[in-house]
């Protein structure tokens, strides 16, 4: 079992999301985790989809406890970020320019971010595009680039690349 990190903007579209819905069913029908933060828009979309095929395989890194309640389903895995994990707290404060004027709350959610693409064997990406930096998914990829972990970006390739990426994982 391999943990594939699936993140992306809030800020989708149907097609992007139905894509993304796709991409979460098939990374858990392939017996994979699909870890992702629960944030409206392109994390419940993955979530939707790896749902329907086993909720267990769906983990959900979460910022603080009620983050986002509504749209978890019975069997996720919900881990939430201890404000005492220093190591995420400085992977998390390296990638981000502006840490010191963040508030309390975006400094848990890239903490989150941090959590969320360690350890994983890939990460699947949807910058959002009208963000400077890709918002706090670009985060997540600064973060994977450090760590060396091959990232997909869903702005710069089709379903079918994604699909033969997660079954590389298998061989």
């Amino acid at each position: 079992m391999k943990k594939i990190a699936c993140v992306g903007s809030r800020d989708i579209d149907q097609t992007m999301s139905e894509m993304m819905e796709e991409i979460g069913s098939y990374v858990v029908l392939k017996g994979h985790v699909l870890a992702s933060g629960n944030a409206t828009g392109s994390d419940q979309a993955y979530a939707r989809g790896g749902n329907k095929i086993n909720p267990e395989n769906v983990w959900l890194y979460l910022p603080w406890s009620k983050y986002e309640a509504e749209a978890r389903v019975c069997g996720n895995l919900c881990l939430l970020q201890a404000d005492d994990s220093e190591s995420l707290i400085n992977l998390a404060k390296r990638h981000h320019g502006g840490w010191d004027h963040l508030t309390a709350g975006s400094k848990k959610l890239m903490v989150r971010n941090a959590a969320i693409v360690s350890g994983a064997n890939l990460v699947i990406a949807y910058p959002n595009p009208k963000k400077k930096w890709g918002g706090g998914t670009g985060h997540g990829i600064k973060i994977a680039k450090e760590l060396g972990i091959k990232t997909i970006l869903l702005t710069e390739t089709t379903l079918a690349e994604v699909k033969a990426e997660i079954d590389a994982l298998c061989d």
